[in-house]
């Protein structure tokens, strides 16, 4: 059975949280050799993809040290990226809106 692009995305969101192929293969219902074919090391969850373009770049205006335009861009690909947990991510964006105000 040919593996689907939703199938994809849910054995990378599985991988993020289970970190093993075993685990991820459990749940999809797949071989772990299958798992590891589609499992992408730079992979971010969709959580972090989707708050990150809820953010209005523009309005955060100019801010010290960091450049916006490539920020995201570089903050995604960090390799110790995936250690970063939800509230990290809630902390930034707080930061992110008190520079703006």
């Amino acid at each position: 059975m040919r593996v689907t692009q939703d199938e994809i995305i849910k054995m990378n969101e599985l991988y993020l949280e289970y970190h093993t192929y075993a685990a991820v293969a459990k749940e999809v219902g797949r071989a772990p050799s299958t798992v590891k074919k589609y499992i992408d090391p730079e992979y971010v969850s969709q959580k972090i993809h989707k708050k990150l373009k809820a953010i209005d770049w523009d309005a955060l205006g100019e801010v010290p040290i960091i450049d916006i335009q490539n920020w995201e861009q570089d903050f995604l690909r960090k390799r110790n990226f995936l250690q970063i947990t939800d509230t990290d991510v809630d902390v930034i964006f707080k930061e992110a809106a008190c520079r703006k105000e």
